[in-house]
């Protein structure tokens, strides 16, 4: 689209893309009133437009949000955007390809988990890299990478519950909720998203291409109480809440444990 027929489009559609902000700012507030969740979701949504009006965000082409702003060009246009590659996913299964890929996944978790709230340091690493080499190994493991113009801005993997699992150790459920055949639950062990991607469905997009194929009863994960935007995104995907507890491992902090 040549900068000619952009100019031409942003002075028709200017407009519509005004009233359409205005539209989706009203929603998000009645959205926050009828239901926190969603409303909440809502407005991260208006607040990220306005985000790419100031040019503070770049317009990420296929996103949720590009689409909801009625045309990713004219939008772009309006707004100044900056348009990058949406990520392209790949799943693993293998444990060799797994392990070949340890070396792109280290520096992404260490950036990541090394800010507020996790704060994680080189012990924190060396756990998560000696759970990595257990969890790849394992029954049902999958593993989604998702790279951007050949970088690596996020990953999820997860694997079945075996049946001498102490995942559930301390939470107040039946015992026939925390019964495992090794086939009844998936766990998602980690799921990061490089800063920069952030607000952009990537983190969904992991947690459902993870999950791709899984044919299990239901999901797990533990979430750090204080990761806001993460404890929003699994509430308003059907999580629910079944208690707090530190995993295992010594010094742990507290997770809030979400089935569904």
């Amino acid at each position: 689209m040549s900068d000619e027929v952009i100019k031409h489009v942003t002075l028709r559609r200017s407009a519509l893309l005004s009233v359409a902000l205005q539209l989706v700012g009203l929603v998000a507030q009645v959205g926050q009133q009828l239901h926190p969740v969603r409303g909440e979701v809502l407005t991260q949504e208006f607040e990220f437009a306005h985000e790419v009006a100031d040019g503070r965000q770049p317009l990420v082409v296929g996103a949720p949000e590009a689409q909801a702003l009625v045309g990713r060009e004219v939008v772009a246009a309006q707004f100044g955007g900056r348009i990058v590659q949406t990520p392209v996913l790949e799943t693993f299964t293998d444990p060799d390809a797994a392990a070949r890929v340890l070396d792109e996944i280290t520096p992404l978790y260490e950036r990541v988990f090394a800010e507020p709230p996790y704060l994680e340091g080189p012990r924190d690493l060396a756990g998560f890299l000696e759970g990595y080499e257990a969890f790849r190994t394992m029954p049902g493991f999958r593993l989604v990478l998702a790279r951007s113009g050949g970088a690596l801005v996020g990953f999820a993997f997860g694997v079945l519950l075996q049946p001498d699992s102490r995942w559930w150790n301390g939470l107040d459920v039946d015992e026939s909720f925390t019964r495992e055949d090794g086939s009844r639950t998936f766990v998602i062990r980690e799921i990061a998203v490089a800063p920069e991607q952030r607000r952009r469905g990537l983190g969904r997009e992991l947690h459902a291409a993870v999950l791709e194929g899984a044919r299990v009863e239901r999901v797990t994960h533990a979430v750090r109480p204080e990761a806001e935007a993460a404890m929003r995104m699994y509430e308003a995907i059907g999580y629910r809440d079944l208690g707090a507890k530190p995993p295992a491992w010594e010094g742990a902090p507290v997770y809030r444990y979400m089935v569904r």
